[in-house]
């Protein structure tokens, strides 16, 4: 109730203060009075409890507010317990084909339906079996249909980007590159030239030049998969975002729609540029370093935020 008064007294003279005198003082005998009758109440209430033997109910009433808050807690705790559980078991659900898969494997002791080889098929690492029992006749079937998919989705579902100079379809990966920035490689989802692109892995191609000392910023097993996680993020986009979304449009300026592999390689592209930037800033660093041709002959800034390079050559013969 203290605390109430206070605050209620606070909130009281921040509204008052552009009133007139008669507004103030009616507002203020008002507070009075209204708080002068809650307190008085309090009071009669703990006096009687104190003069007729209730002591004991003041501590009772404590104990229970206290109890109170501490199941007010522990159900708080619960909640948000059940809360990041329900994001964990989203997370770690099996695919739709693995239960029905189990099964088959646990009554019959093997699985020769397609389904298990669509994941392993569509790996960089599996190199070897599909699956292990599988024979080469059934592999080979499996690898002409994946292949047979991918060049089919090729085909109908965009214009090939021009911006690769090579591609390849091999062990049911598609494996594309862009001259001296990056290599890609992806896969369908299923076996469907319909289904979604997936991408696997990539390759960077931006680096200094043989004899040069200058160190372009680690990417880490850490970047590589936020960055994989970008790319496939927005080739998911291409085919779930709305084309009238002026909005979602603006904020995706990467993406364009039903064009997946040319959104992979505008986002690769863009990326590569931040890093040919580094490289440029760093050769321009180490070039105007002391004993070097260019010291005091060059200057040079980076705005890695905007990602602008300016560098002046001779900047004291032009003042």
């Amino acid at each position: 109730l203290v605390e109430k008064a206070y605050e209620d007294l606070q909130a009281l003279s921040s509204s008052l203060m552009q009133e007139n005198l008669d507004t103030r003082r009616e507002e203020l005998l008002s507070y009075i009075r209204i708080y002068r009758a809650r307190f008085l109440k309090v009071y009669i209430a703990i006096r009687y409890l104190s003069d007729f033997g209730h002591k004991n109910l003041i501590t009772d009433a404590k104990q229970a507010l206290e109890v109170v808050s501490d199941h007010r807690n522990k159900v708080n705790e619960a909640q948000d317990r059940l809360y990041f559980m329900h994001g964990d078991l989203f997370r770690a659900r099996q695919s739709r084909y693995d239960i029905s898969t189990s099964l088959d494997v646990l009554i019959t002791g093997s699985y020769n339906r397609l389904p298990l080889g669509i994941k392993q098929c569509g790996s960089v690492e599996a190199k070897g079996s599909l699956y292990p029992h599988e024979t080469s006749e059934q592999k080979k079937e499996i690898l002409d249909k994946v292949h047979h998919a991918i060049k089919v989705a090729l085909i109908s579902r965009e214009e090939f980007p021009k911006e690769f100079s090579y591609q390849n379809i091999r062990e049911g990966i598609l494996h594309l590159k862009a001259n001296e920035e990056f290599e890609l490689w992806m896969s369908l989802d299923e076996i469907d030239p319909n289904s979604k692109w997936i991408f696997r892995d990539f390759k960077l191609g931006v680096k200094a030049r043989i004899g040069e000392k200058i160190d372009l910023p680690i990417v880490d097993a850490r970047h590589k998969d936020y960055l994989s996680g970008v790319v496939q993020k927005a080739m998911d986009a291409t085919t779930v975002c709305d084309h009238n979304d002026e909005k979602n449009q603006k904020v995706n300026k990467k993406i364009f729609m039903d064009r997946p592999l040319y959104t992979a390689y505008r986002v690769m592209h863009d990326y590569c540029l931040s890093l040919q930037m580094e490289l440029l800033s760093a050769q321009a660093s180490y070039l105007s370093k002391e004993n070097e041709p260019w010291h005091k002959q060059m200057r040079f800034e980076f705005d890695r935020k905007g990602r602008i390079l300016d560098i002046a050559i001779w900047p004291n013969e032009f003042k």
